[in-house]
C-alpha cells in the first residue's frame, strides 16, 4: 500500500509493479516510490499519519521516509506485523503514541536525528524481540544517553545502540550509501 497526502489519493502497486488508485486508474505518484515490500516516502507530505493506510500493511517489510516529514502520527504503523526495517530521518521532531505498535517483525529502527524526537506512549511497544534503534555517535555518548533518557524513549533504553559497526565488521560500496547493520544491502560485508 502506497499513499500520497490525502486519503483520496491512496496507491497501490499490483503484482506486475504498475501504480493504480482505488478505481484501479493507472496513476504516477511523486510521493511514493514502489518496491516490493518497501515504501519509500519522498517529498510531499509533512506528517505520515495511520489515516493513509488501508488495506495490505501486511507487505510492507520496509519503510524510508523523506526528510521532509516532521511528524509520525498517532498509530501511523500500528499494525504493520511484516514491517522489519525503518529509517526515520532528522526531521522528525515528534513519534506520537502508538506509532509503531504491533510491529512484531521489527527489528532495525535507523533513527536519524541528533537530539531525540518528542515521543508518546507505547511507541514502539509490542515491537520484535531483539529489535535494535540505531541512533547517531557521539565522541562524548551524549546522544544516546539523551536518547535513553528522554520521556517515553526511556522504556526501550535497552533496544536503543549508537549506529556504528561491530569491532569485526567492515561496510564499504563504490557507488551507494551503506546504512551500518544492515549487511543485505549494496555488498556490505564484515570479516
Amino acid at each position: 500500500v502506497y499513499a500520497q497526502n490525502q486519503e483520496s489519493a491512496i496507491v497501490y502497486t499490483t503484482s506486475n509493479g504498475e501504480q493504480v488508485d482505488v478505481n484501479h486508474n493507472l496513476v504516477q505518484s511523486h510521493t511514493f516510490e514502489a518496491g516490493k515490500g518497501e515504501i519509500i516516502l519522498k517529498d510531499g507530505i509533512s506528517e505520515i499519519t495511520g489515516d493513509l493506510w488501508s488495506s495490505g500493511k501486511s507487505n510492507v517489510t520496509s519503510i524510508i521516509i523523506a526528510d521532509c516529514i516532521t511528524t509520525i502520527c498517532k498509530e501511523a504503523f500500528l499494525g504493520f506485523d511484516s514491517l522489519m526495517r525503518i529509517t526515520i530521518p532528522d526531521s522528525v521532531t515528534k513519534i506520537e503514541k502508538r506509532a509503531f505498535q504491533g510491529c512484531s517483525s521489527l527489528k532495525i529502527v535507523f533513527c536519524k536525528p541528533m537530539i531525540p524526537p518528542k515521543g508518546g506512549s507505547d511507541m514502539f511497544e509490542y515491537i520484535a524481540y531483539g529489535c535494535k534503534i540505531y541512533v547517531p555517535i557521539s565522541d562524548d555518548d551524549s546522544i544516546i544517553n539523551a536518547y535513553k533518557a528522554k520521556t517515553h524513549w526511556k522504556n526501550y533504553a535497552y533496544h536503543i545502540f549508537e549506529e556504528k559497526p561491530a569491532n569485526n565488521e567492515i561496510w564499504y560500496t563504490a557507488t551507494e550509501k551503506v546504512e551500518p547493520y544492515d549487511k543485505t544491502v549494496f555488498g556490505a560485508t564484515y570479516l
